[in-house]
C-alpha cells in the first residue's frame, strides 16, 4: 500500500494546519512540513488506524472524522480526530488511504512475538547493567511494534522495509540498521538482544524476511 502525505487542518479547541504522513497503518502529524524554512519538524502525534473508521461530516466541506484510532504517543483513548483537506482531490486520496490502512491488518498474522532487550539510549551498551529496557515486541509483515508489557499499548512502531539485520557472533545481541520509527522519514540503528540463542535465531530470521518485504 502506498503512503500518503500532505497538509491537513487538524480541528479542535484551536485549529492547526499540520503536515501529515500516512505509512503502513500509522498516521503522523508534525509541527512543520519538510520544506518549511527555519523550522525543525517534530512529531506531535501518531495514530494507529487499524480498525478505525473514516466518516464524512455534513456541516463542514472537505472534512472527515477518524473514529476508533489509537494514539501511540499519548495516554488519551477514545478520541475522534477531525481533519480538513485542501481540496476535493486530496480529500478523495486521504479517504482511500485511511480506509486501506484501517483494513490492512484485519487478516494479518503475527509472525513473531516476545520479549527483547532494547537499548535504553543511556549510552551504557545493550548488554550492560542499566543499559537495556525489556520490551514486548510483535512483528506483522514489515511492521514491528513494541510495548512495555505483553498486551500493553504500543509505544513505538518500526517500519522495517529496506532495513538490515546485523548479527553479532556468539552473542544474543543484534542490530537493526535503518528502520523508520513511528513513520518518521529518517531511520536509525536499534540495538536489541534476545533472551536465548534460539529466540535470537528465530527473531533474526523473521526480521530479515520483513526487511526484504515489499508489502504494505
Amino acid at each position: 500500500m502506498e503512503g500518503m502525505e500532505g497538509y491537513l487542518l487538524k480541528r479542535g479547541a484551536q485549529d492547526h494546519r499540520r503536515w501529515c504522513t500516512l505509512r503502513g497503518w500509522s498516521l503522523t502529524w508534525w509541527s512543520a512540513g519538510p520544506e518549511e524554512p527555519g523550522k525543525k519538524p517534530e512529531v506531535l502525534g501518531v495514530l494507529d488506524l487499524r480498525g478505525a473508521r473514516f466518516l464524512t461530516t455534513e456541516n463542514l466541506k472537505l472534512t472527515f472524522k477518524i473514529e476508533g484510532g489509537v494514539p501511540l504517543n499519548s495516554s488519551k483513548t477514545g478520541k475522534d480526530y477531525i481533519m480538513t483537506s485542501d481540496n476535493e482531490e486530496e480529500f478523495r486520496r486521504w479517504k482511500m488511504a485511511i480506509e486501506r490502512a484501517a483494513e490492512c491488518d484485519k487478516n494479518d498474522k503475527i509472525t513473531q512475538k516476545g520479549y527483547l532487550m532494547k537499548d535504553s539510549g543511556k549510552g551504557k551498551g545493550i548488554l550492560s547493567r542499566g543499559g537495556t529496557e525489556k520490551r514486548w515486541f510483535e512483528l506483522k509483515g514489515h511492521i514491528m511494534t513494541y510495548s512495555e508489557t505483553e498486551g500493553g499499548k504500543p509505544i513505538g512502531q518500526l517500519d522495517l522495509r529496506g532495513a538490515k539485520v546485523d548479527c553479532r557472533a556468539d552473542s544474543l545481541a543484534f542490530t537493526l540498521e535503518g528502520p523508520i520509527l513511528n513513520v518518521q522519514k529518517k531511520g536509525k540503528a536499534y540495538d536489541l538482544a534476545a533472551l536465548t540463542f534460539e529466540e535470537m535465531r528465530m527473531w533474526t530470521e523473521c526480521l530479515k524476511r520483513a526487511c526484504e518485504s515489499q508489502g504494505i
